[in-house]
């Protein structure tokens, strides 16, 4: 859409851009924006007045929410409450928000007589008001409060600015000129919800009953000005009024978003947010503002594989779904809101060192090993809990550290932590081992807490009974082969004992007995294989194998039977060879004046950690440091290139990933493409479409933002296909 006027939008008597001129670019019934100017920067005014219910006809069913596995790619945030619209979409997300944090460790967020002072999951219990046109409105009181509403006796938000939906004011409490029976009254003072702050359906800021305005930069990058109209500001606000300090905030369109659409005044974002930046936030245990073109959402997880977002939509109880980037009843999503709070962060530590949440291998250097102990016998290992948050800590639990798993009785906590720990601060607990039988014994060590993306705190604990009658080594005694001593390697030879058994546990001794140069005994070690490495060629070794078991004699087998193996010759010379198949074989360097292939790329072994095929657009993988993935994302900056079909050229060896694939680095390649950007002509730049391993045309007017997939060299006007592409350096 072009430019379709100019509109003085006054942001308030105490804004100075009040008498700005804006120029509005995109409107809907539900979305207007604006561009103007600000110490000779362009800024952009955008007003979202989502609806109180979905789009007619709007199909969306509620999606079967998956168990967090941030691994794997998936994660959703529990405790995040799903309201439905009150007096303002954008107000009652930021009501969401708040109400998740006054659920996880911030409660002064919501200090009602409901529940019993904690913020419930949905706002069915505060029922439904009919306004003054007849609508019947739900009610929350932290996203907007009301004389009557969850025992408040004075005038609240509904009261002082409420109409009628879109209603453009003067809001209620302003004097009516036209009505000499609709006297003023004092304004309320801002309090306990977030449509106060936010300047929500307040006439004096320029927004309608249901609108909330929001500011941005044009080139994407963050927003954290102060304009007492924004939203976000307003959200900060609100939580610094309840006594939190926020350390970040700001408005961040989407990466490649286009303000007004191609090829007209104002070119695609530059900058902007990520779905990487998303996820983040999510991985973090922070909720996401979400604003489309006419609505406001709550984003509360993810899931990778198709840029999925898990989102409250203000419409009902459920968590529905969307893509990033993509529409949703009708809006395009545009941009996010962020306004992170300080934080409380946890930190276990055993002997100083700290241990990971989620951490299965203990070990002695971190406390989480207790080692032998006699049956009869007690050990005691002392753990201290930090807080190096800037936010205090809560553990929660009851009791605050408790034990858990297979042997759990064997584990007990003798001196619980305190509930409480200031930034800074650190308290300890005792656990005490006492073995029950011989053996390794394991336990869960699990810590509730208010830290937002380590709660609960878990970490696995072990010890190992000891009998000390206990004279039996381990079976079989003596110790047998399962994969005798080979060479697997010019230089290399590798053996696997058979496996022992004890209740104890197991080590195994491989020994070197013929005492050549390079052999070496492997030394006590729980793994039954070994490879001796860096051997000389053409030599013979010699190994045996014993084991014994982990009590406190360390009985010990006998040693097997000594088995030897021979190392391979010493490389050839390097020789020039024509394999039977046709394969030409060099074990040096080839120099030629041209080479002639019957393909058109160059293209190199490289690692993937997703499955691709051939004219897949691939991407840098941020998780996985050398590998790469499918391109997912609008406009990547990130794209590599695309896999090969058939490379002319190949580098590299096609054994040294365990999942790889041929990476095309330049020349000319059939390319999965689609018609996200337009149709496509020859010469046409491609650039990453949200389609997963799909290219599309870059329609925007300007330089490109994204890095290139390259130049079209056939036409497609079909939904999608493949086209021969001229590789273009990124």
């Amino acid at each position: 859409m072009g430019l379709i006027g100019a509109l003085a939008l006054a942001s308030g008597p105490a804004d100075s851009l009040a008498a700005q001129s804006v120029h509005v670019v995109r409107v809907n019934p539900y979305f207007a924006v604006g561009f103007t100017a600000v110490g000779g920067e362009d800024v952009v005014k955008v007003i979202i007045s989502g609806p109180p219910d979905p789009p007619p006809g709007f199909p969306r069913t509620a999606a079967t929410v998956p168990q967090p596995h941030p691994e794997a790619g998936i994660n959703v945030l529990p405790n995040v409450p799903a309201f439905t619209w009150c007096f303002g979409c954008s107000a009652t997300s930021g009501a969401m928000i708040a109400g998740y944090y006054d659920r996880v460790g911030y409660p002064l967020m919501y200090t009602g007589p409901m529940n019993g002072g904690v913020i419930p999951m949905d706002n069915s219990s505060w029922g439904l008001w009919q306004d003054g046109c007849s609508a019947w409105r739900a009610q929350c009181p932290l996203s907007a409060t009301r004389s009557g509403l969850d025992g408040r006796i004075a005038l609240g938000h509904v009261d002082d600015y409420w109409v009628c939906y879109l209603d453009p004011g003067p809001d209620p409490f302003v004097d009516d000129p036209d009505d000499p029976l609709d006297p003023s009254w004092s304004e309320h003072a801002y309090g306990d919800c977030t449509a106060d702050y936010m300047k929500t359906n307040q006439a004096a800021y320029g927004n309608n009953d249901g609108s909330t305005t929001f500011w941005y930069n044009p080139s994407g990058t963050k927003w954290s000005g102060t304009f007492p109209d924004d939203g976000g500001y307003g959200l900060q606000l609100f939580y610094e009024s309840r006594g939190y300090t926020v350390i970040d905030r700001y408005n961040r369109v989407l990466l490649g978003y286009d303000w007004d659409g191609p090829g007209t005044e104002y070119g695609p974002a530059t900058q902007g947010a990520t779905f990487a930046d998303y996820k983040a936030e999510i991985d973090a245990g922070r909720p996401v503002m979400i604003h489309l073109e006419g609505h406001t959402m709550v984003g509360v997880g993810y899931d990778d594989s198709s840029n999925l977002m898990y989102i409250r939509d203000t419409w009902d109880y459920s968590t529905h779904t969307m893509t990033w980037g993509g529409s949703y009843g009708g809006g395009l999503h545009m941009g996010i809101t962020i306004v992170t709070l300080a934080e409380p962060e946890i930190d276990v530590r055993g002997l100083g060192h700290s241990i990971p949440d989620g951490d299965t291998s203990p070990s002695a250097p971190d406390n989480t090993d207790f080692g032998s102990v006699d049956l009869g016998s007690s050990d005691f290992h002392t753990f201290t809990v930090h807080n190096t948050g800037a936010y205090p800590l809560s553990l929660n639990g009851s009791p605050r550290v408790q034990i858990s798993g297979v042997h759990a009785a064997d584990f007990a906590v003798t001196a619980q932590p305190g509930s409480v720990l200031g930034i800074g601060a650190s308290t300890s607990f005792t656990v005490q081992f006492s073995p029950s039988a011989a053996g390794v014994r394991t336990a869960t060590v699990t810590i509730s807490n208010t830290d937002l993306n380590e709660n609960p705190y878990d970490f696995s604990i072990q010890g190992t009974g000891n009998d000390p009658s206990d004279t039996t080594p381990p079976t079989p005694d003596p110790m047998t082969w399962d994969v005798a001593p080979s060479v697997t390697a010019t230089t290399t030879i590798s053996m696997t004992a058979a496996t022992a058994t004890d209740p104890s546990g197991v080590e195994y001794y491989f020994e070197e007995t013929s005492g050549n140069p390079g052999g070496d005994d492997s030394g006590w070690r729980d793994s039954a294989t070994y490879s001796d490495v860096g051997l000389l060629a053409s030599t013979q070794y010699c190994y045996r194998v014993k084991a014994r078991d982990k009590s406190g004699n360390q009985n010990e087998t006998g040693w097997s039977s000594t088995t030897c193996a021979t190392t391979g010759p010493p490389a050839t010379a390097a020789v020039f060879r024509v394999a039977s198949d046709g394969t030409v074989l060099a074990d040096s360097t080839v120099y030629a004046t041209s080479f002639q292939t019957g393909a058109a790329d160059v293209a190199e072994w490289v690692s993937v950690s997703e499955s691709v095929t051939p004219g897949s657009v691939v991407e840098l993988d941020p998780d996985n440091a050398g590998s790469y993935r499918l391109s997912s994302v609008v406009c990547s900056q990130s794209v590599a290139g695309v896999i090969s079909t058939r490379p002319g050229v190949v580098l590299g060896h096609s054994e040294v990933f365990e999942q790889q694939a041929l990476l095309a680095l330049v020349g000319i390649i059939p390319t999965y493409v689609t018609d996200e950007g337009g149709p496509i002509l020859p010469g046409d730049l491609l650039v990453a479409s949200s389609r997963p391993g799909y290219a599309m045309r870059w329609g925007g007017s300007g330089p490109c933002p994204c890095a290139l997939v390259g130049k079209a060299l056939e036409p497609m006007t079909e939904d999608n296909g493949i086209v021969l592409v001229l590789l273009t350096a990124h």
